[in-house]
């Protein structure tokens, strides 16, 4: 089951749990206290729920009204439910979100090296952006819906 947190303890704690997780491209060190307020401020946090616990979750960006993209921050499933389609999961409730909020294009960013989320983001129908940095790929996915 699919549940939004709305509480900035929740986020934190969510954030802790998966916190083997969280780095950044540029530092690889991560504060789980300033993203949570950043989440908690500004962003859409969804946990995937099985048998009692938490087994995965997305912190994304749904407010750019301007440009109507929505950005996918963080997801993460627990190494001992993946393969079981909760990371697919996460994925298409973010573009259920976005799509009810006015968004066209969900964005995201993935380390070269983790050749496993990019074939994942791929198989969702994701593609490559032409902006590439030294470490990372931008992928996107138009979520428009063909006339």
């Amino acid at each position: 089951m699919i549940v939004e947190v709305h509480s900035k303890n929740q986020i934190a704690e969510i954030l802790t749990m998966f916190s083997g997780c969280l780095y950044t491209l540029s530092t690889g060190q991560v504060s789980v206290e300033e993203i949570a307020d950043k989440f908690y401020k500004y962003a859409r946090v969804i946990v995937y729920r099985k048998d009692d616990e938490f087994a995965g979750f997305a912190g994304f960006y749904c407010n750019d009204k301007k440009d109507k993209t929505a950005y996918i921050s963080l997801i993460a499933v627990d190494s001992n439910h993946r393969n079981s389609g909760i990371g697919k999961a996460l994925v298409n409730e973010v573009v259920k979100t976005a799509k009810e909020s006015g968004m066209n294009i969900i964005k995201l960013e993935v380390r070269k090296n983790n050749q496993n989320a990019v074939l994942f983001y791929k198989s969702l129908g994701f593609m490559m952006s032409d902006d590439t940095s030294e470490e990372s790929y931008y992928m996107y996915l138009n979520i428009i819906e063909s006339a």
